[in-house]
């Protein structure tokens, strides 16, 4: 057997509805360059197995250590400690020159910590991390700014080397031997890879079905698009994602034709920002899946797709026709940020569309069997009471879609946060923002609009839980509410008791 290039690693914790897809994307580049590679899922082992290993009790406090702060009592950190040496040994016995390990969010970096902390020492592979979560510890791990989690671990000397951005343009780097260059133990981010021509991602190694996806036969993460069409002023895609590209609808028809055909997979999820930035290859896509169907005797929506989704209107060149195609290709829930209900505070977020385009999309999801999941945000900046009270009145006009269905969720979040990278955090003054303290410039949650005094802290979190009532009250399925309050009650405890810190754990 030829020596393993890589072993790469999943591991805890990302939610278990269905696989990573950077570990996919990573094989299927490292075996283009004619290497072997093999995807270890250490999640869906802590996810499926752990608490039958060790109960209920140890599977929660060891959930809770790894994404907050805290320590393990004696006997859940022996169970602990039991259960990843294994893993550390499974791991070693590859004896693969690279260990790869794709930290995927905060939450993933104490139990890569811990873990490097139990290989470093017994191994000669060269250990490289990457992903979202070796930047900053926050509440949305960003890769804007410097990798502040790599560059401990280095300091540390847990890894030999980190990777900041995409694989595509790093990985084949590697792989003939260079471990330097831009992305590459570098605060600056690599070159943006291209999408098309693109190996698709390997998923060979990876049990898909089982993730708790609901689906016996699971549901497998695709991508058409890198970046995003769209501004929002609120969102820091439009400088960390390094502008839209975008894979041929032909491309990715091949790549879901081959899941379909190799794992017996009809349930899809879009990870990226949006499925609809390029109109052409998306419609492509949609209708290259539907000449498939025929030609194997399938009815239409013979296969599901599901994610992000951007709203556009006739004007903007978004046809009817277009949504019919979605809905005969298996285009099931689309999860778009409707934000609010003011066109008024729409426009200011610069997104980019009005209520009459999101009725005339909404309108045409009913007749095509097409499920909308709403995107909400709480107290904007330039939102006042009157333009809150559109947003309800957005929500009672749609209750009709949830009665008959057609709205599958709705998500708050917390209120509005200032993001570093997003265009608000450079320019505040488009706003007229200013920080809560002299000579801080706003950020986080510490920001006033001194046109709109009324919008404080706290009327913003009075505004979220009205909002989530009223919601309530009509019905609609709501995503992780109650756990969304507490955090903005425990958030606004410790701002007033002036102990929060963002950083959300210690490293």
């Amino acid at each position: 057997m030829s020596e393993l290039f890589a072993v790469i690693l999943s591991v805890p914790t990302i939610t278990p509805i269905r696989p990573s897809l950077a570990p996919a994307i990573i094989k299927s580049l490292i075996e283009s360059q004619g290497f072997e590679s093999k995807v270890v899922d250490i999640n869906i082992d802590f996810w499926n197995n752990f608490k039958d290993l060790y109960g209920n009790e140890a599977f929660f406090e060891v959930n809770t250590y790894l994404t907050q702060d805290g320590t393990l009592s004696e006997h859940v950190k022996n169970c602990y400690h039991e259960w990843i040496n294994k893993w550390a040994n499974c791991v070693l016995e590859f004896d693969a020159k690279h260990i790869l390990i794709s930290v995927f969010t905060w939450q993933a970096q104490k139990f890569t910590k811990d873990f490097l902390s139990l290989i470093k020492s017994r191994t000669s592979s060269k250990i490289i991390i990457g992903g979202q979560g070796i930047g900053e510890v926050r509440e949305q791990t960003s890769f804007i700014g410097p990798p502040l989690y790599a560059h401990k671990m280095k300091q540390l000397g847990l890894i030999d080397h980190w990777i900041k951005g995409d694989a595509e343009s790093t990985i084949p780097l590697i792989c003939q031997g260079i471990y330097s260059g831009p992305g590459i133990d570098t605060d600056e981010y690599a070159p943006w890879g291209p999408l098309k021509n693109q190996p698709a991602p390997n998923f060979d190694d990876v049990k898909i079905h089982h993730y708790h996806s609901g689906d016996p036969n699971g549901v497998i993460p695709i991508e058409i698009s890198r970046g995003c069409v769209r501004e929002c002023n609120f969102c820091d895609w439009v400088t960390s994602a390094g502008g839209f590209r975008s894979k041929t609808g032909k491309q990715l028809f091949q790549e879901i034709k081959n899941y379909i055909e190799k794992y017996n997979c009809r349930n899809f999820y879009f990870v990226d920002a949006l499925m609809n930035g390029s109109i052409k290859e998306f419609n492509t896509f949609n209708r290259l899946l539907i000449n498939y169907y025929r030609e194997r005797g399938w009815p239409d929506r013979s296969i599901n797709y599901s994610g992000h989704f951007i709203i556009r209107g006739p004007h903007q060149g978004w046809k009817k026709e277009y949504i019919e195609l979605m809905g005969r290709a298996g285009a099931n829930i689309m999860v778009v940020g409707v934000e609010t209900g003011s066109d008024s505070v729409r426009t200011a977020m610069n997104k980019g569309y009005t209520n009459k385009d999101l009725d005339y999309n909404m309108n045409e999801f009913v007749k095509h069997g097409i499920k909308l999941y709403m995107l909400m945000m709480v107290g904007y900046p330039t939102e006042t009471r009157k333009e809150f009270e559109e947003t309800l009145d957005l929500l009672k006009k749609y209750q009709v879609h949830v009665a008959n269905g057609h709205i599958g969720g709705i998500n708050f979040g917390q209120t509005f946060v200032i993001e570093e990278g997003a265009p608000i955090f450079y320019h505040p003054e488009q706003l007229d923002l200013k920080g809560i303290e002299e000579n801080k410039r706003p950020k986080d949650v510490f920001w006033i609009n001194p046109k709109n005094p009324t919008l404080t802290y706290k009327e913003r979190i009075l505004r979220r839980i009205e909002a989530q009532e009223f919601a309530i009250k009509l019905g609609y399925p709501l995503w992780r509410g109650d756990s969304q309050l507490l955090w903005l009650m425990n958030k606004y405890k410790e701002i007033v008791n002036g102990t929060y810190n963002e950083h959300k754990i210690k490293i």
